[in-house]
């Protein structure tokens, strides 16, 4: 037999049930325990071996510059005065884990770089943080291999949590809701360094409720000197299979001569096509053939 309820009874009725429904994702009690976490769950995540994908940049306010040297050093910047250049590129590119190698198709031939932004993996997003534009130095060979995650091949290295975001280099702030680039739910965290902030950049960093990982980061890039630039990048990762890979950049900084703003340049790279081969060809990472040169006539 139904009986009535109360206003006041049927509210705490509504207030319980709220209470006991079952939440999918929750922030822990502190914006740096919710970070931290999430730093924790992308130590886990597998490295690529090998990736093959196809890479697209589109410029507003400069040029894109991609040339391979004649010793196939691949030369890529973002032009602001040179005539005949294009604001755009499109071309295959390939990664290998052993020696942190970005081999690109260049007009001239396959040629090489460490590529910070030209790399989507976690090492070149290592690479982004702390060198920005710059070219990093070529990586030495670790001695001592990083352990397998669950699932992973026993040959996969995990990646290593960036230096230049660790946790104990900032001061974490609660930055409210804000959705994923592949639409999951997200919460951001606003991050200040303690101390050095050029070596510590990380401005923002948005975290998917689904998985607990990074699915976005935002940092200041500063290039010093007389030609200079300051600005910032966000970078959208994504999970392919076992991996955490860079599904589009975006980067914004103002260009300066002498101190004096000379020119506002955005860019976008966007990855697709991304495969984890176990091998790729070693030709596109060999340095290109010299052409010999005739030998001079002897006179007689």
């Amino acid at each position: 037999m139904p009986f009535p309820l109360s206003r006041a009874t049927a509210a705490l009725a509504i207030i319980a049930l709220c209470s006991a429904s079952p939440v999918h994702a929750q922030q822990p009690p502190s914006a740096e325990a919710f970070y931290a976490n999430a730093l924790e769950r992308m130590r886990q995540i597998a490295e690529p071996q090998f990736a093959t994908y196809h890479t697209r940049i589109r410029i507003q306010g400069a040029n894109l510059q991609l040339t391979r040297s004649p010793r196939g050093r691949v030369v890529f910047g973002v032009n602001i005065g040179t005539p005949g250049l294009k604001p755009y590129g499109d071309f295959r590119a390939a990664y290998r884990a052993s020696d942190h190698l970005v081999a690109i198709d260049t007009p001239q031939g396959w040629g090489t770089a460490h590529g910070t932004v030209l790399d989507p993996t976690w090492s070149g997003v290592d690479d982004l943080i702390r060198y920005g534009f710059n070219d990093p130095p070529a990586p030495a060979a670790s001695a001592t291999p990083s352990p397998a995650p669950a699932g992973a091949n026993s040959t996969t290295p995990v990646i290593a949590v960036i230096h230049a975001i660790g946790i104990a280099y900032y001061s974490v702030y609660d930055g409210g809701e804000q959705p994923c680039a592949n639409g999951d739910a997200g919460h951001r965290v606003h991050l200040v360094a303690r101390e050095n902030p050029h070596s510590h950049p990380l401005s923002d960093a948005v975290i998917d409720l689904r998985t607990g990982k990074l699915c976005s980061m935002s940092f200041a890039i500063r290039q010093g000197g007389i030609f200079s630039a300051s600005g910032d990048i966000t970078l959208d990762l994504a999970e392919q299979g076992l991996y955490t890979i860079v599904d589009h950049e975006r980067f914004e900084f103002t260009a300066h001569a002498f101190a004096i703003a000379v020119k506002h340049v955005v860019g976008n790279v966007a990855f697709s096509d991304l495969r984890f081969p176990a091998s790729v060809s070693p030709q596109f990472f060999a340095p290109p053939t010299p052409t010999p040169n005739p030998s001079p006539a002897h006179a007689r």
